[in-house]
């Protein structure tokens, strides 16, 4: 059993069935932990190939999950990262994804002061909170953060400084505060603008889980398989 199938299988089991938009007859079966951790991976490497910078190479983590797996993987479809640092992580674990043959490419490794690396990444993905508080001073140019969790709360710091978007509308009471440039769907439409020049610092935040999205997914799967 390799990475993948060991992350899956630690996540809640479901099922999701498939029906044909032109007769409604089912047409698949699927596994729901598998398509659970694919759907999250997607709209977060979706949303980086909008707003994250075209030359990023060095990726910090904060936090593990079965996910982790996932992203990085999906992460390497759309941008050439080279080094991981995971924070929260240990030696064994890095061992064990960067064995993955799709992360080849990659020098995973573990971050053990928050504040140094946090100041060296071009991207910074959030998987279990706090959200970093930091500011524009205390980055490098154009750092853009992917946060996975759809609960955790935005410091203040970001709020005012970076550009956020976030995977889907969602009610005021969900975003709060927050003032949100774009929705995926309207990057994906081309409706409005991702990042809009080189330094800018830029947020996702995913949204509560939508039926189109498990659509898309599962349609997905079933045209690849």
């Amino acid at each position: 059993m390799d990475l993948l199938q060991q992350d899956a299988a630690s996540v809640a089991s479901g099922v999701y069935m498939l029906f044909s938009g032109r007769t409604g007859a089912p047409i698949a079966l699927l596994d729901g932990s598998y398509m659970n951790l694919w759907r999250q991976a997607g709209i977060h490497a979706l949303a980086a190939s909008y707003l994250a910078r075209e030359d990023i190479s060095r990726l910090l983590i904060i936090g593990t999950h079965p996910l982790l797996a996932y992203l990085l993987s999906a992460y390497a479809e759309i941008r050439d990262i080279r080094s991981v640092l995971i924070y929260g992580a240990d030696d064994a674990l890095c061992r064990r994804l960067a064995s993955q043959p799709a992360l080849s490419r990659m020098t995973i490794g573990t971050a053990n002061d928050l504040s140094e690396t946090v100041s060296g990444a071009d991207m910074i993905t959030v998987l279990q909170g706090p959200v970093p508080d930091i500011s524009l001073e205390s980055v490098g140019p154009g750092l853009h953060i992917d946060v996975i969790v759809p609960e955790l709360a935005i410091p203040q710091a970001l709020k005012e400084d970076a550009r956020i978007f976030i995977s889907d509308n969602v009610s005021s009471d969900d975003t709060g505060t927050l003032e949100i440039a774009a929705t995926l769907h309207e990057l994906a439409q081309g409706d409005k603008a991702g990042r809009r020049f080189y330094s800018q610092l830029t947020l996702f935040q995913s949204s509560k889980a939508s039926g189109l999205a498990d659509l898309a997914t599962g349609g997905h799967i079933f045209l690849r398989t």
